[in-house]
């Protein structure tokens, strides 16, 4: 590990239920220490961006990652299901993707964020507030996602949303969209 140069997790991460949880299990500092050391290691990046552990190209068996992790547990298999199950991780034949839970994501598939975009439509009613068109909408945060990271819940609030096309939100980010 000695290619890796430091990783950005907030030191509230610790505060998170998941985390809370895995404290509780019988083996949950055995477990944390895999999982920091899985973090530590996952050096690729699968097509969503996440993080991935990968050794070269060979499945990953409970005897592998033994090996390379040098776990001290009871079962690496348990432990490792135990961090899929509360959402630590994803576990493949080759590889174990992180999913980084500590990251505040703008994920447009959340229940929160479809149910905030639907209020926000239905109360401009399905029509652009910009030009007036009833195609390609979309619901556009007033005050951006980045600018509520300390209210979150202003990030869901129907009032900071407004319905716009496709065109007419793309005008209100500057003519081009964030990365």
């Amino acid at each position: 590990m000695a290619d890796v140069k430091w990783i950005k997790i907030t030191t509230d991460v610790f505060d998170d239920e998941k985390v809370r949880k895995l404290e509780e299990h019988p083996e949950g500092d055995s477990i944390i220490c895999l999982w920091l050391n899985i973090l530590c290691r996952a050096k690729l990046k699968n097509s969503q961006g996440l993080k991935e552990f990968r050794v070269a190209n060979i499945d990953l068996t409970d005897e592998a990652l033994n090996a390379v992790f040098r776990y001290k547990g009871e079962s690496i298999a348990q432990a490792l299901n135990t961090l899929q199950e509360l959402g630590f991780l994803k576990r493949e034949k080759k590889g174990i993707i992180v999913i980084p839970f500590w990251q505040d994501r703008h994920d447009r598939n959340s229940t929160r964020y479809k149910h905030w975009r639907m209020s926000v439509l239905e109360r401009d009613g399905f029509v652009c507030q910009g030009c007036g068109t009833k195609k390609n909408l979309q619901a556009h945060h007033i005050i951006t996602w980045e600018e509520c990271r300390d209210n979150k819940d202003l990030r869901y609030a129907t009032e900071n949303g407004i319905t716009l096309c496709r065109a007419c939100h793309l005008e209100a980010h500057g003519g081009r969209w964030r990365k």
